[in-house]
């Protein structure tokens, strides 16, 4: 917690697949297309890697978003498809702070362990 709120921030979602979309390169398309169709001004893709996490293979995006509202941020986040679900675990700091975190940030992403 800092300032009574938690920052930087750490989330997982686990969402259900939807139907056609099995591989993770299909969802990534989709998330992409999604973000085609809905363009943030400032958002910026720097990287996409494909990596393991956990013996799964997963995407993991850095990206920048730069909304008016919220100002500068940085992104660190990890896609996964396991069965039925889509895994995604997403690190995010400001701009400015983002090196403080950014190795806890991998460190965090790649540690995901799927137990059932």
């Amino acid at each position: 917690p800092q300032d009574g709120e938690y920052y930087p921030s750490v989330n997982i979602v686990v969402i259900s697949r939807s139907p056609g979309y099995s591989t993770l390169d299909e969802v990534a398309e989709a998330e992409d297309a999604l973000e085609r169709m809905y363009p943030t001004a400032g958002y910026e893709l720097l990287s996409r890697t494909k990596t393991t996490v956990g013996g799964i293979e997963a995407l993991v995006d850095d990206s920048i978003d730069n909304e008016p509202a919220y100002g500068k941020w940085r992104y660190i986040q990890m896609l996964l498809v396991k069965d039925k679900f889509v895994w995604v675990v997403t690190c995010a700091a400001e701009f400015d702070d983002f090196k403080h975190y950014e190795d806890d940030f991998y460190g965090a992403v790649r540690s995901l362990r799927i137990l059932q």
